[in-house]
């Protein structure tokens, strides 16, 4: 009987150490997963900061992508010269802007952006009043062309004019000057407004 009793007590002896060697992992990884941060409250902060920066550049893009209203900062003004360095600029911040410069509210608040001597004299021209922007350019041009340096500057006059004020001492440089005569000779050659020879003698009577 004792010797039954012996086989039964080592035979429960291997159960009980198994079932406690098998609590002990099974308590500690419990332990480990409580005591780990869960680390949600970083990325949603992170987040948010992002949109918020994302919704203030958004904001701020917009916000220069407004036309300035007529005698405020930043909108051009035209006093009745050099009109093709105006319709430039004005055509340069409606790019800037995303405005269409063909939509007819553009057009209706165009003479607004001038002097006052010259916005009834725009509200006559056929561009406007058809609301064409560019018959209105064309008509602009056209109207100013007398005090358009633009235009003036590709004419004989004006080659011969700035040949002479080389040939006398001058105010700018020998290089500043082929430079300036090289552009505005060649594009008036190409027009067919000046011959190559005058192009030539008119250059080299200029020379020292």
């Amino acid at each position: 009987m004792s010797t039954e009793h012996s086989r039964s007590t080592s035979a429960a002896g291997p159960s009980v150490r198994t079932t406690s060697s098998s609590a002990g992992p099974s308590s500690q990884s419990g332990s480990s997963t409580s005591s780990r941060p869960s680390g949600n409250a970083s990325p949603n902060h992170a987040h948010d900061q992002r949109r918020f920066i994302e919704s203030l550049a958004l904001a701020t893009t917009q916000e220069k992508k407004q036309l300035p209203l007529p005698g405020t900062v930043g909108a051009p003004v035209f006093g009745g010269a050099n009109v093709t360095q105006f319709i430039e600029a004005c055509e340069s911040l409606y790019s800037r802007t995303g405005t269409d410069p063909a939509a007819e509210d553009v057009i209706a608040t165009f003479p607004y952006y001038r002097s006052e001597r010259i916005r009834e004299t725009i509200k006559m021209i056929n561009g406007y009043l058809t609301k064409d922007w560019v018959k209105l350019k064309e008509e602009l041009k056209d109207n100013f062309r007398h005090a358009d340096s633009r235009v003036y500057r590709y004419t004989r006059s004006y080659l011969e004019r700035l040949c002479r004020n080389q040939l006398e001492g001058g105010n700018v440089g020998l290089k500043a000057f082929i430079l300036a005569y090289d552009n505005i000779s060649r594009i008036m050659n190409n027009k067919g407004a000046l011959a190559e020879y005058s192009q030539v003698e008119m250059f080299l009577g200029a020379l020292p």
